[in-house]
């Protein structure tokens, strides 16, 4: 971002806030290669990342056009060496296969998918090179002397746009992919970098410091007049269109830190987006343009935040006292990823923006530790109406089953359509909003940003007549109902932090019961007197419960867990006997049950046999 940092040696990187290009004078091309556009870069407070082999270390996911895979940068192998998994981390497979530094910078997916651009130093200086993703087809598109950094894509796939040192100062270049037809973009005294093509491919926007600080500039794909759109005495870094071209999205710390802002494409109508005294950074679009994905400095540790366009609605994502950055969207707009080191270890994440779940990704099933959709794992716990059985899901995304298991005897059996149905999956709801059945059957209440923000709605329990149950400027997610089916209790931070409302089922008497800055997912009691929720401490979830009368708050996990934790799906039996959650405690995200005061808890089941045909 605002630093231009040297990667000394090929088992030393930067994780740090920003994912984009710093820039400060490359003294020596070879050692301080310019930073760019996706997916790294750096802020104050650095922190080191250690990519010694026997620490594996999975950083900078990029999703293909899609979604179906992730390329990333790891260490599993020994060096620095680009990678591609499927999108639920497994199979990955080694791209590069080379001692050499491969995939710093940025590197970047075609069009079509078919082949992956990066940057290599195998051939002794920083060069541009192909790869299928399946790892065939190596090609060396650069071949001088000089480094040539930070390719991108044309839209139409006929280009590669990049930086290069070559002329003695780094300027921008455009290449065909099979190494034809290189032209020279910019020519200009002073540094030039980070080029991104707007989405018809015409124009290129990119950062230079020509005017004595780093400023955004356009200019015609095919070179041409350069036009300062910033043109202030500021460093301005991370530019990204939005995908209908219209405007710029990108970092500025002209108000004295660093904070996000979007100007139209021509240079007018700038619009300032955070504003806080923290830096915020690595800010990007998603798909439809309704949101801005961004890493915040806000909480004293780099975490990732969702906003709507216009800046409203700023909602954290992420809870931990680590390092969460460099978000990602994937290509439909239903999962943000990102890079974390939480527990000591770099590893790639995405959060599903349906219900703000955490997934880790990179762990992979063959690993110690594994969990998230790379791995196995359980959820959406719903217990029997006499509180002796639980119907749960298991396996992985692509392979996920129902299943019933009585707690008593702890047997397990696959699951009928009737208990499935019990979660209201089956309900003719859109996708991601997530439909919560009443206890009566007669209604669904469920959460969805069908009117522009995400609100709570209520439907019969067939989805017809839905009627939007709440009305705030901040998301409105997680409806559970009461008992008695007459009260929802939802997850909401319409005053600018997480809170925790319950309201009557015609939408009257909306009232704030938990306030945290991370309190999520509630769940009543059985008689209604007390509600289940959970929120962060000390980088781990904690279990909480509340008595509505008194007031009362008790935490029901103990602080015991490692940092990292997470605690999802909280739900009480029906005869008051049980609660059942979902936990990463034990490595990988299994169905826990405890009693009431949490004090006797034991993990309900052992891994499912789920077949991967």
């Amino acid at each position: 971002m605002a630093l231009l940092v040297a990667i000394i040696a090929p088992i030393v990187l930067v994780l740090s806030l920003g994912c984009s290009r710093a820039n400060l004078p490359v003294a020596d091309p070879l050692m301080n290669p310019m930073k760019g556009n996706q997916p790294y870069g750096s802020e104050e407070d650095d922190q080191p990342m250690d990519l010694r082999e026997g620490k594996p270390v999975y950083i900078w996911p990029v999703a293909s056009p899609d979604g179906k895979r992730i390329a990333f940068v790891s260490n599993r192998d020994g060096n620095t060496e680009l990678y591609v998994m499927n999108e639920d981390g497994s199979n990955p497979i080694n791209l590069t296969r080379n001692r050499a530094e491969d995939g710093n910078g940025s590197y970047a997916w075609s069009p079509d998918g078919s082949r992956i651009v990066f940057s290599s130093r195998r051939s002794g200086n920083w060069a541009i090179y192909t790869v299928k993703p399946d790892g065939k087809e190596l090609r060396r598109v650069t071949n001088v002397s000089a480094e040539d950094y930070n390719p991108v894509w044309s839209p139409d796939g006929q280009w590669l746009a990049f930086a290069s040192n070559r002329s003695g100062s780094w300027q921008i270049y455009r290449i065909h992919p099979d190494g034809t037809g290189l032209e020279a973009l910019t020519a200009s005294a002073k540094d030039n970098d980070a080029p991104v093509y707007s989405p018809d491919g015409r124009t290129l926007a990119f950062i230079s410091d020509r005017t004595g600080n780093w400023d955004i500039f356009r200019m015609p794909s095919d070179g041409g007049e350069a036009v300062d759109l910033t043109g202030y005495p500021s460093d301005e870094d991370h530019p990204r269109w939005s995908s209908d071209g219209q405007r710029i999205i990108f970092e500025s710390n002209r108000d004295g830190n660093w904070d996000v802002y979007t100007i139209r494409a021509d240079g007018t109508g700038r619009v300032r987006l955070t504003q806080t005294p923290a830096a915020e950074s690595s800010p990007v679009f998603s798909p439809d343009m309704k949101h801005v994905a961004f890493a915040s400095y806000r909480d004293g540790n780099p975490e990732i935040y969702v906003m709507n366009s216009d800046g409203s609605n700023q909602t954290r994502l992420t809870f931990n006292p680590d390092n969460d950055i460099c978000p990602y969207w994937s290509p439909d707009g239903s999962k943000i990823y990102f890079s974390s080191n939480r527990g000591g270890r770099e590893e790639i994440y995405a959060i599903r923006m349906a219900d703000y779940r955490e997934i880790a990704v990179s762990f992979h099933s063959n690993e110690q530790g594994s969990h998230g959709t790379g791995g196995y794992f359980e959820e959406h716990p719903t217990w029997s109406a006499d509180g002796r059985r639980i119907t749960f899901a298991a396996g992985r995304d692509q392979d996920r089953r129902w299943y019933v298991m009585d707690i008593e005897t702890g047997r397990i059996e696959p699951a009928t359509t009737e208990a499935i149905d019990g979660h209201a999956h089956h309900v003719p709801i859109g996708p991601g909003e997530d439909p919560v059945l009443s206890h009566d059957g007669r209604w669904v209440a469920f959460e969805s940003n069908r009117d522009g923000q995400w609100e709570v709605y209520i439907a019969g329990s067939d989805g017809s007549k839905p009627t939007r149950l709440t009305d705030a400027p901040g998301a409105v997610t997680q409806p559970a109902w009461s008992p008695d089916d007459r009260r929802i209790a939802f997850t909401s931070n319409h005053d600018g932090t997480s809170a925790i409302y319950i309201i009557d089922r015609d939408g009257r008497h909306a009232t704030a019961v938990v306030r945290d800055p991370s309190a999520r997912l509630p769940a009543w009691s059985p008689d209604g007197k007390q509600l289940y929720f959970v929120a962060e401490e000390s980088g781990r979830d904690e279990l909480y419960r509340k008595d509505l009368e008194s007031g009362k708050i008790v935490s029901l996990t103990h602080s015991v867990a490692p940092r990292g934790t997470r605690i999802w799906h909280p739900t009480a039996s029906p005869n008051g006997r049980w609660l059942a959650y979902v936990t990463n405690a034990s490595g990988e995200y299994r169905i826990w049950i405890s009693d009431p005061n949490g004090i006797q808890k034991r993990l309900l089941t052992e891994a499912v046999e789920v077949r991967h045909d």
